[in-house]
């Protein structure tokens, strides 16, 4: 119970020790456990809500450093239920409190960026991160721009780094890009997930052409026909129809997520990950789009 809102670092640490335990040879009632609401008592939880409730916003951070994860479980719990909590952690919970670029991103890019610490987030806030992402992807260079709780009390963290090239196939998108425009397309997709809010959507967006080939074994280069190039706009108009479904859904739950008066999860994150079409030769691609849509 009450795993969303977990961190995601804690939830991991506790998988790998449970795993450990496992391989041990350790009995299921033996493994680590998971922090959770249920290990709060009633006379602690009702004096972190006091304490929560009578905080100055000055003072708020403070105090819920000094809970444990089973008590910041619990905090957010009764965050959903009591509004007044829920009114007081939101600023602090919303606040973006870092920001981290890798130096593959362009100056003035990373400079964008930055002016957003200390800042709330906002729908403005992801429309740039977004933006980002397309910007680079059209330059040829794919990056991961990720937004995540830091925990409760922590607010949030920024963060903009180049795009894992494996991401293609853990998505199932490989095979998708390379049948959509001969390498001309790539795609940016964004991915919410935080408490009650879920979204994701996909982008199009044109890239450099790759390199071609300075000869074959003939000697020559075959240009594509005229047909193909229409096979491949209708693609593209195709999947662009479908795609502004998801994008319209996806801007529902961003602006869900950007309530104001909504704390934001510990557990929470949304990103925008760039993705460049598989480079001619390259077979590591994903069954899952093999044939996707084609």
């Amino acid at each position: 119970r009450g795993a969303a809102n977990l961190r995601p670092e804690v939830m991991m640490k506790v998988t790998r020790a449970r795993a450990a335990a496992r391989a041990d040879g350790k009995p299921e009632d033996q493994l680590p456990k998971f922090p959770s609401a249920d290990d709060v008592t009633a006379e602690r939880r009702k004096a972190i809500e006091t304490d929560v409730l009578k905080a100055s916003p000055a003072n708020l951070g403070a105090i819920l450093e000094k809970l444990t994860d089973s008590e910041s479980l619990f905090l957010a719990e009764a965050a959903g239920e009591n509004e007044a909590i829920m009114k007081a952690m939101a600023p602090l919970s919303r606040r973006i409190a870092s920001v981290k670029t890798a130096p593959a991103l362009p100056a003035a890019e990373a400079a964008r960026l930055q002016k957003l610490s200390g800042t709330l987030v906002t729908t403005n806030t992801i429309e740039e991160m977004r933006e980002v992402c397309k910007r680079q992807l059209a330059t040829g260079l794919a990056m991961a721009v990720t937004l995540s709780s830091g925990g409760l009390g922590k607010g949030l963290r920024l963060e903009a780094i180049p795009a894992d090239d494996k991401a293609l196939g853990q998505f199932g998108y490989a095979s998708m890009l390379r049948n959509l425009g001969g390498g001309k397309k790539g795609m940016v997709m964004g991915v919410l997930n935080s408490g009650q809010n879920h979204g994701y959507g996909m982008w199009l967006v044109d890239v450099p052409a790759p390199a071609k080939a300075t000869g074959t074994a003939t000697g020559t280069v075959a240009a594509a026909s005229t047909e193909d190039n229409d096979k491949l706009d209708d693609r593209s108009d195709s999947l662009e129809n479908m795609f502004g479904s998801q994008q319209e859904q996806f801007e529902t739950a961003t602006e869900a997520f950007c309530k104001p008066d909504e704390a934001i999860s510990p557990g929470a994150s949304l990103s925008f990950t760039g993705m460049m079409p598989p480079k001619d030769g390259d077979k590591k691609e994903d069954a899952a789009g093999a044939d996707f849509m084609f």
